[in-house]
């Protein structure tokens, strides 16, 4: 984790699965053949130089459900007989690609971006580089709750702006907690105002700063950005007072 943004390398990924199986990259699928009556042989697109920890490879008895936007296609990738119901995550994620890239003037610099909807005891998201998994994209059931889950859906892929985690990765793991988690924080409930005005998230969201100035109102508390030395003190700092008390 240590200095990652400083070590990048291209990554030229080739998988054998079970060839009812959909396997999912950091890069278009380049070819794909079977090789024996039961596996098949993926190959994807080279990626960019980007740092190693945004790597992924998620395979299984999954679909897509796709749409274009600004040149990029979008897809939410869930199990199988679920596709329709992501609707809600990638109109929204189709809807915020549009946003950050006029926000920020900076495009989305990949062709592809698949929200990987998780099943099972997966808790939380990863900025994984282009296909980024989260237990909160996954679909919109039926609840008695379903406007609850539709803004946790929002709130997860609103910072989904960490895929571009590779291009902007701070130099050092010091800055790293309070330029993604911090910022993204921030960023999420400025989306949700802009798509959502009617959630009130600016005000909704004062309950998550109390709890971070209760955190630095004890012993423990530290300051939001902090000399890191090793990998545990690297871990420490993403908390409570970076996520919440950072986006103040």
């Amino acid at each position: 984790m240590l200095g990652r943004a400083r070590f990048k390398a291209t990554f030229a990924l080739t998988v054998t699965v079970p060839r009812a199986f959909l396997a999912v990259g950091n890069m278009p699928v380049a070819s794909e053949e079977p090789v024996t009556p039961t596996l098949k042989q993926v190959k994807f697109l080279p990626t960019p130089r980007m740092s190693s920890y945004l790597f992924v490879l998620t395979a299984g008895e999954l679909e897509r459900l796709s749409a274009q936007s600004d040149g990029v296609t979008v897809s939410v990738v869930t199990t199988l007989g679920k596709r329709d119901q992501g609707r809600f995550a990638l109109d929204s994620a189709v809807g915020l690609l549009r946003y950050f890239n006029d926000y920020f003037g900076v495009k989305y610099p990949l062709p592809k971006l698949d929200l990987i909807a998780v099943p099972g005891g997966f808790g939380g998201a990863m900025e994984n580089w282009a296909a980024s998994p989260s237990s909160r994209a996954a679909p919109v059931r039926p609840t008695s709750n379903a406007a609850g889950v539709r803004r946790g859906i929002f709130s997860i892929l609103a910072t989904r702006w960490r895929i571009n985690g590779s291009a902007i990765s701070s130099p050092w793991a010091g800055g790293q907690s309070l330029a993604q988690r911090g910022f993204a924080s921030w960023m999420q409930i400025k989306a949700a105002e802009r798509f959502y005005p009617q959630w009130r998230s600016w005000l909704n969201s004062n309950g998550q700063k109390q709890a971070a100035m209760n955190l630095d109102a004890r012993r423990t508390s530290r300051p939001i950005q902090q000399p890191v030395a090793n990998e545990t003190e690297a871990m420490a700092v993403f908390d409570g007072i970076t996520y919440s008390k950072g986006r103040r």
